[in-house]
Order: structure tokens, then sequence, then C-alpha cells
């Protein structure tokens, strides 16, 4: 059973932000950082993307569903008590796409397996995958929502923030 969940295609429409980071990695969370972002190129972003194509290795956010001692590790979060990152942990991407680059705004389409966190993606995405000089100025999923199911892909009614 978990063989089946785990290999079932999700699609996904990610809109971000340029130049942002906030602690929860969505609209919702305290904004950390701001960085300039007007050096970042469509382009730039098209070659990044790549990078995360195919299996990676991926870091779980710390507000998310996962659980520590049996508690939701976002529950833990919002009390302010302290929590280690989860190890990275291997997920598959099977397509990701620039749909639309208007500054500071930007789309993502993204396939991908089971126990993957889109919000995770664009963190990674604006660590350490621009050009030197650029880094890190580009951070922060705005919103996540998932797109209707297209030849048999799951696709969920939830918003994922």
């Amino acid at each position: 059973m978990l063989r089946n969940k785990v290999s079932i295609k999700k699609k996904y429409t990610a809109i971000g932000v340029l130049g942002k980071a906030t602690d929860t990695l969505d609209a919702t969370g305290k904004v950390t950082e701001e960085k300039p972002y007007d050096q970042i190129t469509k382009g730039d972003l098209e070659n990044v993307l790549q990078k995360f194509t195919g299996d990676i290795m991926q870091v779980p956010p710390l507000y998310s569903a996962l659980k520590k001692d049996g508690e939701r590790l976002s529950t833990l979060m919002k009390r302010g008590e302290a929590v280690e990152a989860k190890p990275a942990r291997p997920v598959r991407v099977y397509s990701l796409s620039l749909q639309q680059f208007q500054p500071p705004l930007f789309t993502l389409d993204v396939e991908c397996g089971g126990g993957f966190y889109v919000r995770s993606l664009v963190s990674d995405i604006g660590k350490g995958g621009f050009p030197r000089g650029q880094q890190n100025r580009f951070k922060f999923c705005r919103y996540i929502v998932p797109i209707p199911s297209v030849n048999g892909t799951l696709c969920t009614n939830k918003k994922y923030v």
C-alpha cells in the first residue's frame, strides 16, 4: 500500500515571490529575509530549475505535518518549541517548468511523487541555485495550489501552505 502511495504522481502550480523568505516557506509566515532580485533573469531561473528535476534529496519544512513524539512539527513550532530539521530524504520530480516570469512573481508547474514539498523546492532553489553574486536572492513560495487531475494523476482539493 505504501509503495502505491509513494508512486502516485501529483501536479501543482506554485506562485512565488522573488527576494523574500519566510519562516514557514509560505505566505502565512513572518518574513525572515529580503534581498534584491533585479539581477535574476528568466534564463537564470530556467537554468536553476534543471538541477531540481529527477531524483533529488529534499529536507521537509519545519512547519509541516511530520511528527516528533506524536505531535506535528507545525504545532510544536507555533508553540515556540525548538524543532530540529528532519534529515533530507529522496523525492522525485517528474517535471518542473517555469510558466510565468513577471518579477517579483513567477509561476512554476511541478509534477512530483509522494512526500514532496513544493515550499521546500522553492526555498532550495533560492538557497544556492544562482550564479555567483546572485545567491540567496530568490526565495519564498507564496502560494501552492493543486491543479486538476490530468491523465490519472492525483489531485487533492487542499490548499498547501
